[in-house]
């Protein structure tokens, strides 16, 4: 018996994207929702991130929800970080947002729309965050933090930085981190933390995971996101140093700005070469969109 790393889009999607109690507990323990509102049921929206104009852009989502009382949730699972990201998070989210307007809402009747994002790499770095793996962010005042804006959140985890003795602010939050840390590879449950098994949720998230509850198309799909991350890896060395130049070329800030997108056509065009990933796939893994990676077949 073989456990499959959750990690992997494929793994991830089966657990959280499948099964609604095991979504359920995850958000319920790592977003800050409101005292007395958690999440109590969802409906799964297609991941698919829609544009309301034909000029918008299309982008894809690991997992999207929406629960009891309207509200929006959008998970992903990124295997590593790169410097556009975030405006990606957020333009998903502002997208989830306007929908809402299709249905002829008011204003004031618009539901707010959380975004977690859990990241297998770090991206805040130094003395400063060496301990902080949860991040929120939200949109508040410059001078009086506590006067906010409601209507989206943010929650990044830096999965790397959590440990055991890591500082939780629930039992759930702990073991579902541990969870997406631990369980790959093991060949048997007596190398599972006692923990996990011993929680019916995180138990059933352990089973899903199991080798043999795979289709053979789930497997190959599983080994070919494997794939394209060891393609994204190999290229992203090579771009660092080409958007290094750039920026000391063309002024850092700006250059940085190119630099990060020039980093992601490089990954794109190496995945496309393969000939082995779809659009999706790719679109999945970077942070361009769609048309972006549509435009590079035309190219």
């Amino acid at each position: 018996m073989k456990y499959l790393d959750p990690r992997n889009d494929i793994a991830f999607r089966k657990v959280f994207g499948q099964h609604k109690n095991l979504c359920i507990s995850l958000l319920n323990s790592l977003l800050p929702l409101p005292e007395g509102s958690e999440i109590e049921s969802i409906e799964y929206v297609d991941d698919m991130v829609v544009p309301r104009t034909p000029d918008h852009k299309n982008s894809v989502v690991d997992v999207r929800c929406t629960d009891n009382h309207n509200r929006t949730f959008i998970v992903e699972m990124q295997m590593y970080w790169t410097d556009t990201f975030m405006s990606r998070t957020l333009l998903n989210s502002a997208k989830a947002y306007a929908e809402q307007s299709k249905r002829s809402m008011k204003f004031g009747d618009l539901m707010p729309v959380y975004a977690l994002c859990i990241i297998n790499d770090c991206f805040l770095k130094g003395e400063r965050f060496k301990d902080d793996y949860l991040h929120v962010y939200s949109i508040s005042h410059e001078s009086y933090p506590d006067l906010k804006i409601p209507g989206m959140t943010f929650v990044f985890v830096e999965l790397p930085k959590f440990h055991s003795d890591s500082k939780v602010f629930n039992k759930m939050a702990q073991l579902w981190l541990k969870y997406l840390k631990d369980v790959d590879g093991k060949t048997s449950r007596e190398q599972i933390d006692p923990d996990l098994l011993d929680n019916e949720l995180t138990n059933q998230a352990i089973d899903i995971l199991e080798e043999s509850s795979f289709t053979s198309s789930e497997m190959a799909a599983y080994d070919r996101y494997w794939d394209s991350v060891m393609v994204v890896r190999s290229s992203l060395s090579d771009a660092e140093r080409e958007g290094e130049a750039k920026g000391r070329a063309e002024g850092l800030a700006e250059g940085l700005e190119i630099g990060a997108h020039e980093k992601s056509i490089a990954i794109a065009r190496n995945m496309l070469a393969t000939g082995k990933f779809s659009i999706e796939e790719i679109a999945s893994l970077t942070s361009l969109s769609i048309e972006d990676i549509d435009s590079l077949t035309q190219a």
